[in-house]
């Protein structure tokens, strides 16, 4: 997932480069997938500008160091709210990079077209209505039976993660290509993880069907 994600994700070739020891924007705007390791609004508004104007439709993925959390989270909502761009993303302990760990920072990944996207929330049991919901909103979306893929980003706190994917594959079952992983602290503690343009929430997962 770091690396890049495929489906109208645009270019996810090392989009970022060595500047004084720290991880910088490349110039390249046409790249489909950019890293920080330090807020920066000019650089952030500038790339979110270029991108959009080259793809009006667009939406954007960003993953984001746990240290950094608040930052990241409530420079990228205003930013994406006040370019109508939409937003999902998630919060990470540490990042990958240019073949390296970030512990800070943020990784922004565009989808050329934004695909659907929503976060599911609370999903402890008992869960069938987060489930149900899900596989409703995905059944109803599939163009491509069989080879539409069904990204699933979960808050690792969630004690029930085995049976949520129970049940949706129970009512989806391979009409999708499954993929996931996990987000929170390393700490293992409960911590709001997941978020889009207005919140930031727990005890959820992130669905992006692709």
């Amino acid at each position: 997932m770091y690396g890049g994600v495929k489906g109208g994700a645009g270019q996810t070739d090392g989009a970022a480069h060595e500047r004084g020891g720290e991880m910088a924007m490349n110039e390249d705007t046409s790249s489909g997938m950019h890293a920080w390791a330090n807020t920066s609004d000019d650089e952030v508004g500038n790339l979110l500008e270029a991108w959009q104007s080259r793809y009006p439709r667009m939406g954007v993925l960003a993953l984001v160091a746990e240290k950094e959390r608040d930052a990241w989270v409530k420079l990228l909502q205003r930013m994406c709210n006040d370019s109508d761009i939409p937003l999902q993303g998630g919060v990470f302990p540490a990042l990958i990079a240019q073949d390296r760990f970030l512990d800070r920072g943020c990784i922004l990944l565009r989808f050329d077209v934004m695909p659907f996207a929503r976060i599911y929330d609370p999903i402890t049991l008992p869960a069938e209505g987060a489930v149900e919901e899900l596989a409703h909103d995905v059944a109803q979306r599939l163009d491509r039976p069989r080879e539409n893929a069904l990204v699933l980003i979960f808050d690792a706190m969630v004690p029930t993660i085995a049976t949520f994917l129970d049940g949706l594959y129970l009512r989806l079952a391979d009409r999708v290509r499954y993929m996931g992983a996990n987000a929170g602290s390393e700490t293992f503690k409960e911590m709001p993880c997941l978020f889009d343009n207005e919140r930031i929430a727990e005890d959820a997962v992130l669905a992006i069907l692709m």
